[in-house]
């Protein structure tokens, strides 16, 4: 029977052979799975502390509130284009992603913060309109919730605040609960002896991921 977690050694196996892979990838269809910029820091005690990160960066009118986009197309005589809103449309909202070993599910875990470029942090209804996360994936978002999403049908919470297990700063994160499972159900229909377990693990992880948040980007 095929293990549906994860050792903390194989995590990094993993993470490194996929950070490989992005290096290497040339091609768009390539970078559409491998996206260039993953990183892996080295924890100097703990290695099971260690993880992989990566910026990324959205346009921060695809992240604005309604009541800014309303303020903005409402203003009288104001076109579009106009040269007064630039600075905003201009303007990017950073996202740093990192992947890290989860000790309790024995998985990876999606943790990220998302700022603007004045340095605030978005807030949880101007998270869910990132065009990370695919659409639909947060149907009933309560928009008088601040600190979390609750999952359909589940006593987690899709998207939640934690401390980043390594560097202890407030993240958000995606809860892991399901991901063995999901991941099993792909590792059994792979080949075993085609590549290192690790590095299976690590690509169904993202395959997985990929039904509920978009890494592809390049900007």
């Amino acid at each position: 029977m095929v293990s549906t977690t994860i050792t903390p050694s194989e995590f990094e196996e993993g993470c490194k052979a996929f950070i490989t892979k992005c290096s290497l990838a040339r091609d768009k269809l390539s970078q559409r799975m491998y996206s260039p910029g993953w990183q892996w820091h080295e924890h100097p005690s703990f290695s099971q502390l260690s993880y992989m990160s990566r910026l990324m960066h959205f346009p921060v009118a695809a992240t604005l509130s309604s009541d800014v986009d309303d303020d903005i197309s409402d203003a009288d005589g104001l076109p579009d284009d106009d040269a007064s809103i630039a600075p905003i449309l201009s303007n990017l909202v950073s996202v740093n992603i990192s992947i890290v070993y989860s000790p309790t599910y024995h998985v990876p875990a999606l943790y990220f913060t998302a700022h603007q470029s004045s340095g605030s942090p978005l807030t949880l209804s101007e998270i869910v309109r990132l065009p990370l996360f695919r659409p639909g994936l947060f149907p009933e978002f309560d928009q008088g919730s601040t600190f979390a999403i609750q999952g359909p049908d589940s006593s987690f919470a899709m998207l939640s605040q934690g401390d980043h297990p390594t560097l202890g700063t407030p993240s958000w994160y995606l809860h892991p609960c399901h991901t063995a499972d999901m991941v099993g159900e792909i590792l059994a229909e792979l080949d075993e002896a085609s590549v290192g377990r690790g590095a299976r693990w690590i690509d169904s992880w993202f395959l997985v991921m990929s039904n509920a948040v978009d890494l592809s980007s390049t900007l």
